[in-house]
């Protein structure tokens, strides 16, 4: 089987959504007789676990294109070219005239629900699209259950499609066999104390500001409550944060 990808998460920086589509591709690909074949309007960061040999890079486009535009205008036959089975939509986009079938992962709505902590950029290459996209998905799948909730509230016609497959956790997140490794991570992160982790992208829609100040009132309850550490590359709109912080 051929599966494509939209490896558009996978240029500049990656953050969660890069992690998700190198975790899910990386699992595809362990099986030697599927093709994964990765595709961005841009040059592609393929993380080391990507380098297999049956994992490709489709061509891109010679000049640099907008990635919506390059997803519905030329997509659509680079994938009839590569002779693709199915196509992954790790941004909750799927081309709208492609006769590939496609599967929309849709991570949240907050583009539509709390554009105010967007980007116009974002805004306006979800906002237009994602109908259409919901339109043309053969399968919908989101990662918890407060998506699927909020999407059924505004595309109530997806339920025959949509399917609920929860996020998983990396190895690398697996408590500590021996104790002293746990309290070398406590010492490092929390000075010693026990500690809630807050990992992503640091930026309006994750909520960060409530969460500080919930863990304020928490911790003015409870003077010996765990420490909050947030960790995650620095997004837009971070100032905030930093000085509530400060």
């Amino acid at each position: 089987m051929n599966i494509a990808c939209d490896a558009r998460a996978l240029v500049g920086r990656h953050t969660g959504v890069g992690t998700w589509t190198t975790q899910v591709m990386a699992g595809l690909a362990s099986d030697p007789s599927t093709e994964i074949l990765m595709g961005a309007s841009k040059p592609i960061d393929l993380p080391e676990k990507l380098h297999l040999p049956n994992v490709r890079i489709l061509p891109r486009p010679r000049l640099p294109l907008p990635g919506s535009l390059w997803l519905h205008l030329l997509l659509p036959a680079a994938l009839q070219q590569a002779k693709a089975d199915v196509f992954i939509g790790s941004l909750a986009m799927v081309p709208r005239r492609s006769r590939i079938p496609g599967i929309a992962m849709v991570h949240d709505l907050t583009p539509k629900t709390h554009p105010e902590r967007h980007t116009l950029k974002t805004r306006w290459t979800f906002n237009p699209f994602i109908k259409a996209s919901l339109k043309a998905a053969r399968a919908i799948v989101v990662g918890s259950e407060a998506t699927r909730t909020e999407l059924l509230e505004h595309f109530p016609w997806v339920a025959g499609r949509l399917h609920l497959i929860g996020y998983g956790v990396d190895q690398f997140f697996s408590p500590a066999v021996e104790p002293e490794e746990g309290e070398q991570t406590r010492q490092l992160f929390a000075d010693g104390r026990p500690y809630i982790l807050h990992l992503g992208t640091l930026e309006p829609r994750k909520g960060l500001l409530k969460l500080v100040e919930a863990w304020d009132r928490l911790h003015e309850i409870t003077p010996d409550a765990p420490s909050l550490v947030l960790a995650g590359g620095e997004g837009w709109d971070i100032r905030p944060l930093v000085d509530l912080i400060d």
